[in-house]
């Protein structure tokens, strides 16, 4: 996923609020996906957090390599999460089993983090590269955080489940938007108690900051947005929302630095192979198959 260049896609004003530390984007990312799972489950302990945690202790930065800037940190499910100046990677593993099935372990909540911190960069688009599952994946995470998406084409089924879940997260991108705005406060208040680590932070701390009018309720922050206004016609009947614009992503599959430059290839490595070599597998620094 990588930020925009697409010549019709207007490059977003800078908010002074947002950082350009590379390592502060994915820590403030970090804690802000926290935030939404404790109050989440504050409010209903069934409900799922659409968005993979990030493990703050895994963070490795390089940004101050100047051919190759990037801070890297693992998420809940294994797999890694590149932060770049103007692009954001997943880099996961592909299982291959003995009969030559392809089982990517790339999730909707993986990406679902990295359009967080997109959103954390200040994107409204993204560009998509990468394999297809990818694409696929990023591509319907994009659509439920109302992310525009550049350079890619979905099938009718895939942008069929884009507008289911562009209308079943609607509550998530509220959610999210009422994080941004109490952010400071929040992680002013949780310094004060002493809290260091994401994983820190449950019940107490929700309640202790609902009690200085700073939770969240989901119903009040929702009533609180004014709905848009459309018009039907006869190729929008009013219901079908539009992604707003801004940034792009990509990945390419491996767990390698990306070069300076990012490409749109992928050559599927960070998998996992059959127990016997074939010609696109050597075997080589690989796990065995299921």
């Amino acid at each position: 996923m990588d930020g925009p260049e697409d010549v019709n896609t207007p490059t977003p004003t800078p908010d002074p609020t947002r950082t350009s530390d590379l390592k502060q984007q994915l820590l403030n990312t970090a804690f802000k996906n926290r935030y939404t799972l404790v109050e989440d489950n504050y409010d209903d302990p069934s409900r799922k957090c659409p968005f993979s945690q990030l493990k703050v202790r895994t963070l490795e930065d390089n940004s101050g390599d100047e051919k190759n800037p990037y801070v890297k940190m693992e998420l809940e499910s294994g797999n890694r999460i590149y932060n770049r100046p103007n692009q954001v990677d997943v880099h996961y593993d592909t299982y291959v089993k003995k009969d030559g099935t392809r089982e990517p372990q790339i999730s909707f909540e993986d990406c679902m983090a990295a359009v967080r911190l997109g959103m954390e960069k200040g994107w409204t688009a993204a560009t998509l590269e990468g394999p297809e599952e990818y694409k696929q994946q990023m591509y319907l995470a994009m659509r439920a955080m109302g992310m525009k998406v550049i350079g890619y084409t979905p099938s009718k089924e895939l942008e069929a489940e884009g507008d289911a879940l562009a209308e079943k997260h609607a509550i998530d991108r509220n959610h999210a938007e009422s994080i941004d705005e109490r952010f400071d406060k929040l992680e002013s208040a949780r310094k004060k108690a002493k809290i260091k680590e994401p994983d820190e932070i449950g019940k107490e701390f929700v309640e202790s900051m609902r009690e200085q009018g700073l939770g969240y309720r989901a119903l009040d922050h929702m009533q609180d947005k004014e709905p848009e206004q459309r018009t039907p016609t006869a190729e929008n009947d009013g219901k079908d929302e539009q992604a707003p614009e801004t940034p792009t992503a990509e990945n390419d599959g491996k767990d390698e630095q990306a070069p300076e430059t990012p490409t749109a290839e992928n050559d599927g490595k960070d998998e996992q192979p059959p127990e016997t070599p074939t010609a696109e597998n050597d075997g080589k620094d690989e796990q065995a198959p299921e």
